[in-house]
């Protein structure tokens, strides 16, 4: 991230980051949030499913078979908490 922050015009006050499950880094969190940046990645988690298991999902309005789920979570070399969102999809098998 710091060669693509380096070539950023001075005047971007602000970036949106999306990135797969190899940018799921506690220190890269830490550096998008400190430049003020919004960010999405793909989770890779060792225990997801067991922790996903444990939250409190709610359906989804007007999307039959749509649920979400939101709750902070530490991961063990993290210096904070951050926020998790999770959608999961039931489909009927015919």
């Amino acid at each position: 991230m710091l060669p693509c922050d380096a070539r950023l015009p001075k005047q971007v006050g602000h970036i949106e980051v999306r990135g797969d499950s190899a940018f799921f880094i506690g220190a890269l969190f830490d550096y998008l949030e400190e430049k003020f940046s919004s960010y999405i990645v793909k989770v890779k988690l060792k225990g997801l499913v067991q922790l996903l298991e444990r939250q409190i999902w709610s359906k989804v309005k007007n999307q039959p078979g749509y649920e979400t789920t939101e709750f902070t979570h530490s991961c063990t070399d993290w210096t904070k908490s951050r926020r998790f969102v999770a959608v999961r999809i039931y489909c009927e098998l015919v």
